[in-house]
């Protein structure tokens, strides 16, 4: 029995919308396997691929696809032939508006498959080149792929999107997707988010010689207000003692009951305060992570920074280490969590006999967070995140903002101070700050002075 060959168009052949249809990428496919990146010549699954007609009708953006009863070239171009001489003469005519006929570049790759690729890159796919990958979290993934519908369906009732290819994408279009975003009334963050996704999507194209010009460049940012809040001590003590309370952990949703308690949230929290790591980075902490001195006492915990090594496509080989330094009240936490019985075990430091697995972990602990958080008076809303904020605020103010970024090891104190450091830690650290510090050194004198005057008044008596 004959092998079956995968279907292939030549260029010089790709007449009458005669496409070839992938039912195991479920796409349009043209030179290269989406499923390998190999020539489409070399694909896996040729019983999926089918010869499909596609055609819109004359003044009209109505689509019409038909799928073809043949694997032979020649038969399929004469039934997509027959196939467009149908649309163009069907009854199938509505009076719209008359959509733009752009003039595409042979062998140029359709914005959607380029969307396609961009998402395949960022999960790491098989179809990236090895020394390419740069795997990044599911959630941002999501995101991406929310952004690139929502920018689709800006322009679908202008254009034929499915026919748009990456390189066609220009100003006006920009200008769509500008002014629809605009509708939905979205904060600066929520346009900024937007217009960096579609930017960082062309860069990637330009760096593989699928697009020549970023057509997202010129979009001017809007500036963003960050409202930047922290924990009192007066807070973080409350939510310590209310999340002690396990029948304050019920809650019921629809009829089910939900139970945001465990014993091990309370360590979680004080590791996220007195660490100023994230979720992530706390829930995966091991004591062999624990540094100690020349002395033989506790020096720092190497946290590994899970975010930054995703971006730079190193977290299985080589990822970043955050070296945290380890504070009177970590150490005595770490101590109290039993850093005598486990020191330099592979064990995790939080909760190591905990049944749910780690990121199901991560996930609790935060909902817990915001569950036990919402049932205290105060009225600021705050989420785990709060605890990095009141973490490099503080050490800020302590260490000023240039030391604390060496052990945060943020890009620059800028992204530091627009983004975790609070205005109101630092106003109270200068509260007693003066433009002439001999003053200062005045005011000790007196205070010098008099508490000497007092204490000679009192032997006298």
């Amino acid at each position: 029995m004959q092998k079956m060959k995968p279907l292939y168009i030549p260029k010089d052949k790709r007449e009458f919308g005669l496409k070839v249809y992938c039912k195991y990428c479920n796409t349009l496919v043209f030179d290269t396997c989406k499923a390998t990146g190999e020539p489409l010549q070399k694909c896996l699954h040729p019983a999926d691929l089918f010869f499909k007609a596609v055609e819109y009708e004359k003044n009209s953006d109505k689509r019409r696809t038909m799928k073809l009863d043949t694997r032979i070239l020649k038969e399929a171009l004469a039934q997509s032939a027959a196939f467009y001489q149908e649309v163009k003469e069907g009854k199938h005519h509505r009076e719209k508006f008359q959509v733009p006929t752009l003039e595409k570049e042979e062998g140029s790759l359709l914005l959607i498959e380029a969307m396609s690729r961009y998402v395949d890159f960022l999960r790491g796919g098989e179809s990236t080149p090895e020394h390419k990958r740069r795997k990044r979290g599911e959630k941002y993934c999501r995101e991406v792929e929310k952004i690139f519908i929502e920018f689709i369906k800006s322009l679908k009732k202008h254009y034929n999107v499915k026919e748009l290819t990456a390189k066609q994408v220009d100003q006006p279009m920009v200008g769509k997707f500008h002014a629809n975003i605009e509708s939905k009334n979205l904060g600066a963050r929520s346009y900024n988010i937007r217009m960096t996704r579609m930017y960082s999507l062309y860069n990637h194209l330009i760096q593989e010689g699928l697009a020549t010009i970023n057509p997202f460049a010129g979009v001017v940012r809007k500036l963003e207000t960050h409202n930047i809040e922290v924990l009192t001590k007066e807070e973080y003590n409350a939510l310590l003692d209310i999340v002690q309370i396990l029948e304050l952990g019920l809650q019921k949703v629809g009829k089910e009951i939900k139970n945001f308690y465990r014993p091990w949230v309370k360590d979680g929290i004080q590791l996220g305060l007195m660490t100023g790591r994230r979720s992530e980075e706390i829930i995966q902490m091991r004591w062999k992570d624990i540094v100690l001195n020349n002395q033989g006492e506790l020096l720092a915990v190497n946290a590994t920074d899970f975010k930054v090594s995703r971006q730079q496509g190193r977290l299985e080989k080589n990822p970043k280490k955050i070296s945290v330094p380890i504070t009177v009240d970590l150490k005595q936490l770490l101590i109290e969590l039993g850093y005598e019985k486990f020191k330099g075990s592979d064990k995790y430091i939080l909760a190591d006999d905990e049944t749910m697995n780690r990121e199901t972990m991560r996930k609790f602990m935060a909902r817990s967070f915001t569950h036990y958080w919402k049932q205290l008076s105060f009225s600021k809303e705050a989420t785990y995140k709060n605890l990095r904020k009141t973490y490099l605020s503080s050490l800020s103010a302590a260490i000023g903002i240039s030391n604390a970024q060496i052990i945060s090891q943020h890009s620059s104190t800028k992204i530091l101070s627009d983004h975790y450091v609070s205005d109101k830690i630092i106003g109270q650290t200068a509260k007693n700050f003066s433009v002439f510090p001999e003053q200062n050194e005045s005011r000790q004198n007196e205070l010098h002075d008099l508490r000497k005057s007092s204490n000679g008044i009192s032997l006298e008596k």
